[in-house]
């Protein structure tokens, strides 16, 4: 977690499957991020269009088998089984953000599980080849982590935004850089450091930043400890060679 959280189509003589498309997510205000989503949406859909024959008899089988208290649907619960189907070990405490994506492109009457019709959908387009597992778990992976990035980006720019008027202000951000890199600066080191920081990330110069603005920082320099601990050595070097001074 971030710093400062707290809390189909016809083939051969198989079964004809009605045309599925990936459903696109609603654009994030920062364009950057807008652009990821856009990229992972067009490759979402491309690993669920690959045409690819399959055994229906088989598919019925396995949603069977998934479907424990043969509802004839799979609730939550059982959904469990579909990601090890694709060779995912989901850790507890991230599940229910991978059932919320899995269900964005299983789920087409939004109820909250899965019947069988939708069942053997998304087995023609994901569930039939280790081939097709694999890429469609890869593209989920990035989904979540994305949006758990976002997600921890926001819940720090609320702990820090103290008067709750949905912006940070110059002060505000000095108390998010000093919580979240460990940057042995001089008082007047860290001083020019927030400054420039906060005017290069105030984009439309209003003197706050808005979510979009910082979530444009924080995703470049604070979302994961690697690159925290990359962004802390870049800006230690610029401090003890001097080149600030040059900036100032």
């Amino acid at each position: 977690m971030g710093c400062g959280g707290s809390k189909g189509a016809s083939s051969g003589d198989g079964p004809t499957q009605p045309k599925q498309e990936a459903p696109m997510r609603v654009d994030t205000k920062d364009p950057e991020t807008a652009t990821m989503q856009k990229e992972m949406d067009a490759e979402m859909k491309l690993a669920l269009n690959e045409d690819v024959k399959f055994d229906q008899s088989e598919a019925i089988a396995e949603f069977k088998r998934f479907d424990k208290d043969m509802s004839g649907k799979l609730e939550l619960s059982e959904m469990k089984e579909l990601f090890i189907k694709m060779g995912m070990q989901i850790p507890a405490v991230q599940f229910d953000s991978y059932i919320d994506a899995l269900l964005g492109h299983i789920d087409k009457d939004n109820n909250k599980c899965v019947d069988q019709q939708e069942f053997l959908r998304f087995y023609a387009k994901v569930l039939k080849s280790e081939e097709t597992r694999a890429k469609f778990a890869k593209k989920l992976v990035k989904e979540v982590s994305a949006e758990e990035m976002e997600s921890n980006a926001k819940l720090t720019f609320e702990n820090f935004d103290v008067n709750n008027d949905g912006t940070i202000d110059g002060s505000e951000m000095a108390k998010v850089l000093r919580e979240c890199l460990k940057l042995d600066l001089t008082d007047e080191q860290w001083k020019h450091y927030t400054d420039d920081i906060f005017q290069r990330a105030d984009k439309d110069t209003s003197g706050k930043l808005e979510f979009a603005e910082f979530l444009n920082f924080y995703k470049k320099c604070l979302a994961s400890e690697g690159l925290r601990s990359k962004y802390e050595a870049k800006v230690t070097m610029r401090y003890q060679d001097g080149s600030w001074k040059m900036s100032s």
